[in-house]
């Protein structure tokens, strides 16, 4: 696909995109208090729940926020991820991991606004299943657009 790209990729797109900022702030805003150059935000200890180390944390999300950069550009040149048939089988499958993922996260945040649990370190903060569940609506988009039936209208890119 060169010069055009289907108006419906570009929508899902502009979807993923959104769900990529709203985690790159995220990632920044952290690391801004970890450097402790942001310190109106909230303190170090509610942004993880400390299962893994800051800096090992940071390298997971800078290396999402790498593919997240990938698919971007894949899909805005190719105008989908996959083939029709690999899609067939990771369509179902990454919505099925989304929404479970998604359902343990609302769980996992339900349980800090109301449950007992708050001494537990994976429950006594809310910042990181909020930001969890942008990652479950991420890979709900994705599964969207990892194959494409578009046929008609385009947009120069």
């Amino acid at each position: 696909m060169t010069g055009t790209v289907p108006t419906s990729v570009i929508r899902r797109t502009r979807i993923l995109d959104l769900l990529a900022l709203l985690f790159l702030g995220r990632v920044l805003g952290q690391l801004g208090v970890y450097l402790g150059i942001l310190p109106f935000l909230p303190p170090m200890d509610q942004w993880q729940s400390g299962a893994l180390r800051y800096p090992v944390l940071l390298s997971w999300q800078v290396a999402i926020l790498f593919v997240m950069l990938l698919v971007r550009k894949r899909l805005l040149s190719k105008g989908h991820l996959v083939s029709r048939s690999v899609a067939s089988y990771l369509k179902p499958t990454t919505r099925i991991f989304a929404a479970f993922y998604a359902a343990i996260m609302s769980i996992r945040l339900l349980v800090w606004k109301w449950g007992e649990l708050h001494d537990f370190p994976f429950f006594g903060v809310w910042i990181p299943p909020v930001f969890h569940l942008v990652l479950a609506g991420y890979l709900f988009a994705l599964a969207s657009s990892l194959s494409s039936n578009d046929t008609g209208h385009t947009k120069e890119s």
